[in-house]
């Protein structure tokens, strides 16, 4: 039997400054005992958002459960922003 999610937490950051122009969800507790959870959003990547062109970025989801680091999964995807 798998273990229960309680926290989620996804960013997006500059693969080397490290500055985050994205965190959520805002509240990143979810609860405990739900089947399924989906988390959806929106975000430009645009200047405007702190997004700059011809860079390396990382988007990162991570989950876990009572502790952070505990039994944490993380996946991340690096991608770069073209004009």
């Amino acid at each position: 039997m798998g273990r229960f999610i309680l926290v989620i937490s996804v960013q997006i950051y500059e693969a080397t400054s490290q500055k985050i122009v994205y965190d959520q969800p805002l509240v990143s507790a979810i609860g405990g005992k739900e089947v399924e959870y989906d988390f959806i959003d929106s975000f430009v990547l645009h200047q405007e958002n702190g997004v700059e062109a011809n860079r390396d970025w990382t988007v990162r989801a991570r989950i876990w459960g009572e502790q952070e680091g505990i039994g944490e999964i993380s996946q991340q995807v690096q991608f770069r922003v073209v004009p």
